[in-house]
């Protein structure tokens, strides 16, 4: 009997662990991944994982998938509830990612956090192949003039379909109703650092619209491309259409843009059916992959750096005129400063203007248009006489050959000025009918000549000095300001920020480099390159407002490019330009 007793003792205490054993594996999350871990497809395909979680005692929360340059990936959450019952949370994840180049490619785990437990999937491994099929019938390409630029360098790149005619024409499938010139749709990625530190300037060349040109979708939107010469592709004359870009190294780096991707539906068998026309029996997809484009951007040589360099990156020129040659002393006139060249930026600042005896510089305007800048600069003849007037030289970089810096030195101008000089003249206020003024007062109040002639006589006669003081100081202040191109840059940039910063249409990132760079005199280019921070230190900002400063302009700049960013409201914007100023030392 009291061996019975112990059997179902023990008997009742083994069903208790299993019991408990069970329920704890219940309540423990579970992570299923529903697809192959290793999965093979083609350039422009893309690989589907599933992943699903399920009996979390908390809300679980995916992390930041990591992409690559090799690869990209789209995480969608596909379902998200709890069982009002148990009380676990269950969640289900679409894992989409698209290769950028062929092989064997391993992808990062993906990580989920369950309250403080981080569960991680297995890696997954792509095997990415190319589809020679359609490689056969058409092919995409980059077109870059040099693999390493400056900083600040300009170049034109240019994106390339070539593409079998005949093909397209008899066997490749219209997307839309309306037909398109060339049936294809191409993915261009914008330029990536692999750094992380912000991409360049990436601008589409507009084609004339008197060139031929066909139509195609790019990015999923109707664009048009220019017609390109024909080309031998596998040994045989392929048709090509082209896209230009400039782009602008502000940023130093390694760079790179993805490879194009395009994808087409084709088909070999038709049948022609009455109603319909042509309808195809065996329609296929087919996926076509240029190689990706490498480049790297350094930075410019400190040997040989002009003290007057204006920040300019390019080959260009200068030319320079006067309105006249010949005026009167205290005459204004103008000579105008023409710096062209392909891609010169309007942010150049005007060069410094050389300083000549018996002319005052009042101030500087400019005016642009596509390759050019033009300075005007107006003068004052301030005493007469023939003079050899000496105008202002033009530093750059030429990023030609090995790269070396250059000065464009404008030429002489003879200048005759007819009359006196006006440095020593003095010029005595008069106001008209004052004398007559005194002897209808001595007519009027002739009681009062003797006692109030004398204080009235004093302070009438002061009133027009000290307007003319007045005057002459403000004039001389507006003057004084003028004569400084880099100190009226920076209150037309200060001037523009505060003016705009309500505008939706305006950019604020734009605005607020444009400030940096006027402040600072430096080019804009600099300000969006890493030495920004420093800068600002050099410049007398303390460092935790150039830290924040040099922090919010790049999360601007990237969010401009296609990063992740932050909205700033102009209010922000404008408390951190504030601060600045207090910083920099100028009243407001």
């Amino acid at each position: 009997m009291i061996g019975t007793k112990s059997s179902l003792s023990i008997f009742f205490f083994l069903l208790c662990l299993i019991v408990a054993f069970g329920n704890q594996e219940v309540q423990g999350q579970s992570l299923n991944v529903r697809g192959n871990p290793e999965q093979r497809v083609v350039l422009g395909e893309s690989a589907t994982w599933i992943i699903e979680l399920a009996a979390c005692s908390e809300k679980p929360i995916p992390g930041m998938p990591i992409s690559s340059v090799d690869w990209q990936i789209r995480q969608r959450q596909e379902t998200l509830g709890r069982d009002s019952a148990t009380g676990f949370w269950s969640a289900v994840w679409v894992i989409d990612v698209v290769p950028n180049t062929a092989g064997e490619l391993e992808i990062s785990p993906l990580t989920f956090f369950v309250g403080t437990e981080t569960i991680k999937t297995p890696p997954f491994v792509l095997h990415v192949g190319h589809d020679k099929k359609s490689e056969g019938y058409a092919a995409c390409s980059w077109e870059s003039p040099k693999p390493v630029l400056w900083q600040g360098e300009r170049i034109r790149l240019r994106s390339v379909f070539a593409y079998d005619e005949e093909f397209f024409n008899d066997h490749v499938l219209q997307p839309f109703k309306r037909p398109l010139d060339v049936p294809v749709g191409l993915r261009i990625e914008q330029p990536r650092n692999l750094a992380n530190v912000g991409p360049p300037t990436w601008v589409v060349v507009n084609a004339d619209s008197d060139l031929p040109s066909s139509s195609l979708v790019v990015n999923g939107s109707l664009a048009r491309w220019r017609l390109g010469s024909e080309r031998l592709h596998q040994g045989r004359p392929f048709a090509t259409i082209f896209q230009e870009y400039d782009l602008v190294a502000g940023s130093l780096g390694e760079f790179r843009i993805s490879g194009i991707r395009a994808k087409f539906d084709y088909a070999n068998d038709f049948e022609d059916d009455f109603f319909q026309g042509r309808i195809p029996k065996d329609s296929q997809v087919g996926f076509v992959y240029g190689e990706p484009l490498s480049f790297s951007v350094r930075s410019l040589p400190d040997s040989g750096r002009p003290e007057n360099f204006s920040g300019a990156v390019g080959q260009f020129e200068m030319r320079v005129r006067a309105a006249k040659n010949s005026l009167s002393s205290g005459e204004h006139f103008s000579i105008s400063v023409i710096i062209s060249g392909e891609g010169i930026s309007g942010d150049v600042p005007a060069p410094s203007w050389p300083s000549n005896p018996g002319f005052r510089l009042l101030g500087v305007t400019r005016a642009e248009k596509r390759n050019e800048v033009t300075f005007i600069y107006d003068l004052e003849a301030l005493s007469g006489g023939t003079f050899q007037l000496q105008s202002c030289s033009f530093a750059f970089f030429d990023p030609s050959d090995q790269g070396k810096y250059r000065v464009i030195k404008g030429q002489r101008f003879r200048i005759e000025v007819k009359g006196p000089s006006r440095e020593s003249a003095t010029v005595l206020p008069t106001i008209l009918g004052f004398q007559d003024f005194l002897t209808e007062w001595d007519r009027e109040n002739p009681a009062e000549t003797t006692s109030m002639k004398l204080p009235a006589f004093a302070l009438l006669s002061a009133i027009p000095w000290v307007i003319c003081f007045v005057f002459w100081w403000w004039r001389r202040q507006r003057l004084k300001a003028w004569r400084n191109p880099k100190e009226a840059r920076f209150r037309v940039a200060l001037k523009n920020f505060h003016s705009k910063k309500s505008k939706r249409d305006k950019e604020p990132w734009e605005r607020f480099a444009c400030y940096l760079a006027a402040k600072m005199k430096v080019a804009e280019p600099r300000v969006h390159g890493r030495d920004l921070e420093t800068l600002l230190l050099d410049s007398g900002v303390p460092s935790e407002l150039a830290g924040r400063a040099a922090g919010i302009n790049f999360v601007m700049t990237n969010a401009r490019y296609g990063g992740v960013g932050t909205e700033f409201s102009a209010l922000d914007l404008d408390e951190l330009v504030a601060d600045l100023e207090d910083a920099f030392g100028v009243e407001r």
